[in-house]
């Protein structure tokens, strides 16, 4: 004779509830990376799976009471719901303390009174950016580098094309100075604006980087980061074509 178990309709509807928050994360990430979803549509599917997931962790709670006094089955199914709603919570956790551990500026630079930005086609001198904090960046500073403005240039763009920056435009500021516009995407998609300046010297090449998000309020240091990572390339390309120089 079979004897049926009941399963916890607490549990059920947990592992529904959880069922599509990670289908949601993965194609919210997908579409917005391509360019198919805009930057606020994203952050509001981010919101509503994670909303979902906290929804799935409080069923599949009240579905373990559920059973260990009904004696009902579906604990893997309300499992899965908690499991699911700690992933949010871990994942809410991490964006918190990053947040609060990295500078949250949108506009970054290390010559803020210098670099432009470029909005819409428009150079705009008239919005300073802040500058980058050297106590979480050390390396993301002005350079200056014993090189000609040709080759000095040359090396800027292929800094620039190595960490995969779209160029946009490209501007001058007198005879001795010159801005390249370029947007950089990070890894879920968000497109920022990042200047590199460069003025010539009779011995120098002065580098100032700029780095602005396009959307958000805090950017959890992406913009310091993205500018330090960039002048520790073009550090390393300058020391190159140094040493080829000096050995021919």
């Amino acid at each position: 004779m079979r004897v049926f178990i009941r399963t916890s309709g607490w549990a059920i509807w947990a592992a529904r509830i959880a069922r599509p928050v990670l289908p949601l994360v993965l194609l919210a990430v997908a579409f917005h990376y391509i360019g198919v979803m805009t930057s606020p549509v994203f952050v509001a599917a981010i919101f509503v799976a994670i909303a979902l997931a906290l929804v799935s962790l409080v069923l599949g709670l009240i579905g373990y009471v559920s059973i260990w006094y009904s004696g009902d089955a579906g604990w893997r199914e309300a499992s899965s719901g908690v499991i699911v709603g700690c992933c949010a919570i871990l994942f809410s956790a991490f964006v918190v303390v990053t947040s609060a551990q990295n500078q949250t500026s949108t506009d970054v630079s290390t010559s803020p009174a210098t670099t432009p930005i470029l909005l819409e086609g428009e150079v705009r001198n008239d919005l300073p950016a802040n500058p980058v904090n050297s106590d979480l960046f050390r390396l993301a500073s002005t350079r200056e580098y014993r090189v000609s403005a040709a080759e000095g240039i040359a090396l800027v763009e292929q800094a620039a094309n190595s960490l995969g920056w779209l160029f946009l435009d490209q501007k001058r500021s007198g005879a001795a100075e010159l801005h390249n516009f370029y947007e950089s995407k990070t890894l879920i998609g968000f497109k920022d604006d990042v200047t590199v300046s460069t003025r010539a010297t009779a011995r120098l090449l002065i580098v100032n980087v700029r780095s602005a998000s396009r959307y958000g309020d805090g950017d959890f240091g992406t913009n310091s980061r993205r500018i330090e990572q960039f002048l520790l390339k073009l550090d390393e390309l300058v020391e190159q074509a140094q040493k080829q120089s000096a050995e021919n």
